[in-house]
């Protein structure tokens, strides 16, 4: 049988390695006698390396030498094994050499333990099945159920379904179904229905409401790109679609806030009640539909596209169910990122091994239907590891460009062992090379530190400076992308609106409303930082600000001036704080010698009033504004964590519950909070923060947020966790799917002990002090800051010691405790 050993270094530490004469000896010389050992064995050497090709010529190897840059400096993307495989075999089909169309065996050199038994055992299979594609499989190193896959979002986008048969007269006749749009936010109070358009404001910066023009007779007067809206009520419109003639075919759905969707999918009705067809060119990723009934949220559909090796015709496309009396569609396009920017990560389902209910929870084995929670009870997964390859040339490049059904070969997890550096070849073989072949030595590192460019790249890679133009903004261009930003940010406004309304009669869905609140906002901070940033960044503070003034808080939407936000007292040292987001601020008081006490307080008025249980040790509190639902966490006789009780609007107790068993009895619990999905609480005494289910109060998991074991406050909102460490003088942004966070560290955060995060206009209110000391009274400060860290209001305290801190999201209001139950409000940095 015919072997061909791929001697193909990729890494600089794999090309360092083999300047090593030793590590040659250990690696390749190992190879080629287990190869050769075997009976009727021919070898052949696939090499990269100059040094290795001249070594075997010199020992009389057939060498197939494919002469790639394989200096140490070489910088880039690592290749993969496969194309690294593929490229050989092509050379080795290309020159005619090998036995033909007979099966050959590819060997990595790097399998330092790669012995004949392993070899004899592909043989024997090979010799039973010579057409066959064979691969070695071994013990996965990361499991898959661990593993979450990188997205890119396109959209939200509200697609509205056309009635199916035109009314009134044209050019109106072709009509969508009626969908949710506030007309009086847009300054729109005539019941009359006339039509009107959504035009583009001078510069591009937002879109307004205008009356419409009357027009002539037939929609050919329409303007291509016209958005024409038809008042049906005062939360509900109709949008005008194109003619038969028109660029939208009379079945097809239609964005309701743009004149063309930006979600890459086209939606369909089928003329069956209830059935959709969808339509893309795109290929693969996920295609996320939430039906709309009014302002109702159904449940949500999810459909995978098919990858470009699966269509028929070049196109996918599918039908699916919907309720029937569906008027529109709020639609996700998840599509795989490029690169390193990305958007969401989802976890990975494994077919017919494991599942995830949701996005956050934990998977749940199939097999024995039990939730999976640690690793040791993940279901035993084996991945390609290429450490063989056996098969008929031809085939095996078919399948390693276009996959095929790999027989499998079982390695042993020290068989698939590899060595890629001095370090592995030191653990895997106890032998210690030269310093010089750990790093390149002292020569090579100030040598290649001579020849890099300024940036730190490939030789001769030179600095640039753009400057913009100074009629930049007049380019069209420029224009063009703010035009786009504005129907964005119109759009992202109306959803939030809808999802916001007095409450439907459901949960929606998480992920919708992470998507509609968290990401619109930072793509609407971040998308367009290139060109316009200033005007963009006020544009959105503007857009944030009119936003929070909806409803019955404070600002421009009712309530008292802006100067009018009174303090007041608490009886006792305050331990919990929370709002309703409006007006009502809820405390948690502690007095001497007397169990925690639960009071809630009227912001305009200053009336207090307590509630909750008598006698129970109340310790911290949350208040879920979504819900409308308080959640009271409290210690049994002994001080030891123990249960959350649970109320209402009304502050009427609704149930009791036990926190999770890994929790109770815990000393050092403390800092109650919660997302769509979980509540948390924070370990003192292990740094760690706690999350379980909000509903089931199950346990979740343990977030130690890469081992930061100073962080002393945190507070969750969405998927993100803000902290601060009184002793590092630093506040943390810190995502809860893991991963590097971002990290302030300047005289805005000095000593500060406490922080909350602002929603709507994505600042952080931090309190810091001039002294590190923990209990004693000190000059104190509020900082408005950024999420990059840039200041944007600094307020004096006093000399407090500050206790707890809490922004009332809609209302706009910060308020600050010190340690004796005198509380301080302020209104928020939200103007543009």
């Amino acid at each position: 049988m015919h072997y061909l050993l791929r001697i193909d270094p990729a890494s600089r530490e794999e090309r360092l390695l083999l300047q090593s004469a030793e590590a040659r000896n250990i690696l390749i010389s190992h190879a080629v006698s287990e190869i050769l050992s075997l009976p009727e064995a021919t070898l052949e050497v696939y090499t990269t390396d100059a040094l290795v090709r001249r070594e075997m010529e010199a020992q009389g190897r057939d060498v197939l030498f494919d002469p790639q840059d394989s200096s140490p400096q070489s910088c880039g993307k690592e290749p993969s094994p496969q194309s690294r495989t593929a490229r050989a075999l092509g050379l080795l089909l290309e020159r005619g050499r090998g036995a033909g169309d007979g099966p050959v065996v590819v060997v990595d050199y790097r399998n330092v333990h790669l012995g004949a038994g392993a070899l004899q055992r592909l043989r024997e299979a090979v010799s039973a099945e010579p057409e066959g594609c064979f691969s070695s499989f071994a013990p996965a190193r990361d499991h898959p159920a661990l593993l979450r896959a990188r997205f890119s979002l396109k959209g939200p986008e509200y697609l509205v379904l056309p009635e199916a048969e035109a009314q009134g007269a044209a050019p109106f006749s072709r009509r969508s179904r009626p969908f949710f749009f506030d007309w009086q936010a847009l300054g729109v109070w005539d019941e009359a229905q006339d039509p009107y358009i959504l035009r583009m404001e001078e510069g591009g910066s937002a879109l307004n409401l205008a009356p419409l023009a009357p027009l002539g007779e037939g929609a050919r007067d329409l303007p291509p790109d016209a958005v024409v809206l038809l008042r049906e009520s005062a939360c509900l419109a109709r949008r005008v679609c194109a003619s038969p003639s028109g660029p939208v075919a009379p079945r097809a759905a239609v964005a309701a806030y743009a004149p063309l969707p930006e979600i890459s999918v086209r939606i369909e009705t089928t003329g069956i009640p209830g059935r959709l067809r969808w339509t893309t060119e795109c290929a693969g990723g996920l295609l996320r539909l939430w039906p709309m009934r009014g302002r109702h949220v159904g449940g949500r559909v999810e459909v995978r596209l098919p990858l470009g090796s699966d269509r028929e015709n070049g196109a996918g496309s599918g039908e699916f169910e919907v309720d029937p009396e569906c008027d529109g569609l709020l639609v996700c396009h998840l599509v795989p990122a490029e690169g390193e920017d990305y958007d969401c990560t989802l976890p990975l389902d494994g077919t017919g091994l494991w599942t995830f209910g949701s996005e956050l929870e934990r998977p749940k084995d199939l097999a024995t239907n039990r939730t999976i929670c640690n690793r040791q009870e993940l279901p035993e997964v084996c991945e390609q590891d290429w450490s063989l390859l056996a098969g008929p040339p031809r085939a095996l490049l078919a399948g390693l460009e276009h996959g095929c059904p790999w027989r499998v070969v079982d390695l042993s997890p020290r068989e698939a062992a590899k060595v890629s550096s001095a370090l592995h070849l030191a653990v895997e073989t106890g032998v210690r090379l030269a310093p010089e072949h750990l790093a390149g030595g002292a020569d090579e590192s100030r040598a290649g530190e001579k020849s890099a460019g300024p940036c730190g790249a490939a030789p001769g890679c030179r600095e640039a400076a753009v400057t913009l133009p100074g009629d930049a903004r007049d380019a069209e261009e420029f224009l063009a992308k703010r035009r786009a930003m504005a129907r964005r940010t119109f759009t992202w406004r109306q959803l939030r609106w809808l999802l916001e309304w007095p409450r439907r009669g459901g949960d929606v869905d998480s992920f919708l409303l992470w998507v509609v609140n968290t990401l619109a906002a930072r793509k609407m901070d971040q998308e367009p930082k290139k060109l316009f940033e200033d005007e963009v960044r006020a544009l959105v503070r503007r857009d944030f600000t009119r936003l929070s003034g909806r409803g019955e808080g404070p600002g421009p939407g009712g309530g008292p001036g802006r100067a009018d936000v009174p303090g007041r007292t608490f009886a006792g040292s305050v331990c919990g704080l929370g709002s309703d987001g409006k007006e009502m601020v809820y405390v948690c008081v502690q007095r001497e010698g007397q169990p925690g006490e639960l009071q809630v307080s009227e912001l305009w008025n200053g009336g207090t009033r307590k509630f909750g249980r008598e006698g129970v040790n109340y310790r911290n509190l949350w208040f879920d504004c979504d819900q409308g639902l308080l959640y009271a966490f409290f210690l049994d006789n002994n001080g030891l964590a123990r249960g959350i009780d649970l109320f209402d609007r009304g502050l009427r107790l609704q149930a009791t519950a036990a926190l999770p068993a890994i929790l109770r009895g815990r000393g050092r619990l403390n800092q109650l909070s919660g997302n769509a999905s979980s509540l948390f609480l924070l370990d003192y005494d292990l740094r760690l923060l706690c999350e379980f289910d909000k509903r089931t109060f199950v346990f979740r998991d343990f977030h130690d947020f890469a081992g930061r074991d100073l962080v002393q406050y945190c507070v969750c909102h969405g998927a993100e966790v803000f902290a601060s460490s009184h002793h590092d003088s630093m506040v943390s942004i810190l995502p809860l799917a893991g991963g590097p966070g971002r990290h302030i560290q300047n005289t805005s955060t000095l000593f500060a002990p406490i922080l909350d995060y602002d929603v709507q206009a994505g600042n952080i209110h931090v309190v810091a002090k001039s002294s590190f000391q923990d209990l004693e009274p000190a000059p104190h400060w509020l900082h408005c800051l950024g999420r990059d860290g840039t200041p944007k209001g600094t307020r004096y305290l006093g000399e407090i010691l500050a206790w707890r801190i809490h922004v009332m999201q809609d209302a706009g209001v910060a308020l600050i405790l010190d340690n004796v139950g005198n509380l301080q409000a302020f209104w928020c940095e939200r103007g543009a």
